[in-house]
């Protein structure tokens, strides 16, 4: 008797492919940043291990980029860079978190969805522009991000420019809240270097 396979490599493709398993075939992942390094820089990144915190910087345009990077080990424990989403910073007399002034505004609303008669007109990682007729103290409140989902955010009122337009320092409220709120400033810093 013979001892032969039950399934040819196409059949095999097939089903992995209806149960999203990936092939065992190489694949080329596009998003993959390869770092080359002496064998003594490895052998120091690796001695590391997870209590280290590295960044990459940029300094461009008056900005400071900061990506941190995560320091792992795949399944055969070949030592992977991760890098993260940067934090942007603007500089100047005093360093700090970019603005991105909004070209339409993001509404506020309130735990029921309704709308606030409040907008944020620019939002930083750690701020916001928050134009009204009534503006409180303190809020917690739900901005509706570009595609339509909220980020909820606790504000609190620093100081008023001028009437209907204060800033407030923000924490975003969600576990996720940060990252979110990170990926979107990339996003609008991304689309305000492109113009």
């Amino acid at each position: 008797m013979r001892n032969e396979p039950l399934l040819t490599r196409d059949e095999l493709a097939f089903l992995q492919q209806l149960l999203d398993e990936p092939t065992p075939s190489v694949t080329h992942d596009t998003s993959r940043l390869v770092l080359d390094s002496s064998p003594a820089i490895h052998a120091l990144l690796a001695s590391l291990g997870d209590d280290a915190h590295l960044t990459v910087e940029a300094q461009v345009n008056g900005q400071r980029l900061s990506f941190p990077l995560r320091l792992n080990r795949d399944e055969v424990q070949t030592l992977q860079l991760q890098l993260e989403t940067p934090q942007i910073f603007e500089k100047g007399l005093v360093e700090r978190p970019w603005r991105a002034t909004l070209a339409t505004p993001l509404a506020l609303l309130d735990r029921a969805g309704a709308a606030t008669g409040l907008s944020v007109r620019q939002l930083s990682l750690n701020g916001a522009l928050v134009a009204g007729a009534s503006l409180p103290n303190n809020f917690t409140l739900w901005m509706v991000l570009p595609d339509k989902s909220t980020l909820s955010l606790r504000g609190k009122q620093v100081r008023v420019l001028e009437e209907g337009l204060a800033a407030y320092r923000i924490t975003p409220l969600q576990r996720n809240g940060l990252a979110r709120l990170q990926d979107l400033l990339v996003t609008l810093h991304h689309e305000a270097q492109a113009h």
